[in-house]
């Protein structure tokens, strides 16, 4: 009897870990939604729009789709990114095209690129600030 307690002890050990590192993934992955609705509300609440210009694109470690841009705000260069599914959609039109960039204006690196929304061939620059809608809309 005495030798079936460590092992008693080392599964209950062993199941305890495990309850440890599964909670720790829910606690994760709730602090990054928690943390892309802030970013997103901040868009929406205190965002300009900009140019933009899809660079590139890369799969993450989830093996899903990110698009680079490049974007100037401010005066400054940035280069975001963004996981999406839709530039599945328009990417045999896109290399290198100018899409709508919504950048929130109290943390430039804060931005999403609206692939809905493709600048037209007429519309080279915007101003330094941005816009506060898309224009022509």
């Amino acid at each position: 009897m005495p030798r079936r307690l460590p092992l008693i002890r080392t599964y209950w050990e062993r199941i305890l870990f495990g309850i440890v590192v599964i909670a720790g993934i829910f606690a994760l992955s709730f602090y990054s939604n928690k943390k892309l609705d802030r970013l997103k509300r901040e868009r929406d609440a205190h965002g300009v729009f900009v140019i933009g210009t899809a660079i590139g694109e890369e799969n993450d470690l989830k093996g899903t789709l990110v698009v680079e841009f490049s974007y100037s705000f401010a005066g400054a260069t940035h280069i975001g990114s963004m996981a999406t599914d839709r530039w599945l959609n328009v990417k045999p039109d896109a290399p290198r095209r100018n899409y709508y960039v919504r950048v929130a204006v109290a943390d430039p690196g804060n931005a999403e690129i609206l692939l809905d929304h493709p600048v037209p061939d007429g519309v080279v620059r915007s101003p330094d600030s941005g816009w506060v809608r898309i224009p022509g809309e």
